[in-house]
């Protein structure tokens, strides 16, 4: 916002330079017999080929970002999935298509449960 609000500016600002004796070189433009007026127009002209790039570049990120392969993971973190006897508490729907298959490796959980028990009251 600040850029396009500086580049209006500048294109309402530059045509009223020659009467305030600004040196008639300054722009290129000016300085090859062109006017201020031009040099507005260029300044106008530019600020709208900045637009029509950010806008097309940015709707294209938008379009690639949008993609399948960049979707976001079904929860970031959520504390209790950790622990596979908490699974109940959340509905069905919630876990499907996630990678928590809590019932396919509870043995699995349940083996390691038994064997750091067995570790740590061996040990004590």
């Amino acid at each position: 916002m600040p850029g396009i609000f500086a580049a209006l500016t500048s294109a309402i600002y530059i045509p009223t330079m020659g009467k305030h004796n600004f040196p008639a070189d300054y722009f290129t433009i000016t300085a090859e017999g062109g006017s201020y007026g031009q040099q507005a127009s260029a300044q106008l002209a530019s600020l709208l080929c900045t637009l029509v790039l950010s806008l097309a570049t940015g709707a294209f990120s938008g379009f690639i970002a949008s993609r399948d392969i960049f979707s976001p993971v079904h929860a970031l973190f959520r504390d209790d999935d950790h622990f596979y006897d908490m699974i109940h508490k959340y509905p069905k729907s919630y876990l499907e298509g996630t990678d928590e298959h809590y019932n396919e490796i509870k043995s699995s959980l349940d083996q390691m449960k038994s064997f750091f028990l067995q570790q740590i009251t061996g040990n004590s």
